[in-house]
């Protein structure tokens, strides 16, 4: 799954706007392109030299920026975004497992199960069938809060 401070560089890098008068590092470019590269390839195979030319930056120096900035390599957080895109489309569609595996970039269902369930201890379709029940759950509390305000409502 995405890491917190995966998720918080990510937010920063994609939100951040600095006032004209201070310069951005040339680190901090570098990531924010890359980062938006991946935010939009991310389904389709992706090479560091195809992340390291959206920065116009060498391999080794697009390493390099990734492990300073986020203390992972491109691989791992390219995995760590795509598995976050599954897990969140299981939970919240109905689309069938291969399809989401083909959506977040993999082009075998096989290798997507092993690399989901290597990630969430849980196979995708056991994931779906924990979050699908918890997302059943909310579904009828929050008809039940609604019932309970339509009750006192026309009482």
């Amino acid at each position: 799954m995405l890491s917190v401070l995966s998720q918080l560089w990510l937010m920063l890098i994609r939100n951040l706007r600095l006032p004209a008068k201070e310069k951005v590092s040339a680190s901090h470019r570098r990531m924010q392109k890359i980062l938006q590269y991946i935010a939009v390839h991310f389904s389709e195979p992706i090479t560091l030299e195809d992340l390291a030319r959206s920065a116009s930056i060498s391999k080794s120096e697009c390493g390099r920026v990734f492990r300073v900035s986020l203390q992972r390599t491109p691989y791992q957080y390219l995995m760590e975004y795509r598995m976050k895109r599954a897990s969140d489309l299981l939970a919240e569609t109905d689309l069938p497992i291969g399809t989401i595996g083909e959506t977040v970039g993999f082009s075998q269902v096989s290798h997507f199960g092993h690399c989901f369930r290597k990630r969430t201890g849980l196979t995708p379709s056991a994931y779906r069938r924990a979050h699908q029940k918890k997302r059943r759950h909310q579904v009828l509390m929050m008809k039940g809060i609604i019932l309970a305000v339509l009750v006192v409502v026309l009482a």
